[in-house]
């Protein structure tokens, strides 16, 4: 059984220099590159690293790592940058909920998307066996992952209000509910 991964690589500092026609060309031979889905290639000009954050369907962790690492070996070679050394790796099964499990947000925001008030998130977070503890704290405001949350309020049988990308598309809905209504 297939199930999908996001697979995040990055290498060490490269001994050739990544100049924007190498990036060009790393990015041409990743897109080109069937095994993966929606190659986002990237580069760190002032260290001289690049990096990779694919999806893939495999059939375990081991196999998308293997897939995306021969994609991003060969790409590297193609564009002329040698055999890059990997420093970071980062497999993770895609949530069928489709949480970003990389996006924070604030207590303000947690409160809005709980439907609670900010004082109360406040009061939820000053004990830990209740709450998923911050992610850190900046200045007064405390910081967590969003998916965290989303975790610990479905082991509570709690719902979660809609993030800011999918509150856009809310009137589309409603206008097309008022449409099929009206036939």
């Amino acid at each position: 059984m297939t199930e999908s991964y996001t697979v995040n690589i990055e290498s060490a500092p490269l001994a050739e220099k990544v100049t924007s026609d190498a990036l060009n060309a790393y990015a041409s031979a990743l897109f080109a590159d069937r095994r993966i889905a929606g190659p986002a290639p990237s580069a760190n000009l002032a260290i001289n690293t690049i990096g990779l954050t694919t999806s893939i369907d495999a059939r375990s962790p081991d196999h998308a790592f293997m897939t995306t690492q021969a994609s991003f070996v060969e790409a590297a070679k193609i564009a002329g940058l040698g055999k890059p050394m990997i420093v970071i790796l980062d497999v993770e099964l895609d949530r069928a909920d489709r949480v970003d499990r990389h996006e924070l947000v604030s207590g303000g925001e947690v409160a809005r998307r709980l439907k609670i008030s900010r004082e109360r998130v406040r009061q939820l977070s000053d004990n830990p066996a209740r709450f998923p503890p911050p992610l850190a704290t900046i200045g007064r405001d405390r910081v967590w992952r969003w998916v965290d949350v989303v975790d610990w309020a479905a082991a509570r049988g709690r719902r979660v209000g809609v993030g800011k990308k999918s509150r856009a598309a809310f009137p589309r809905l409603k206008a097309a509910k008022k449409a099929t209504a009206r036939k």
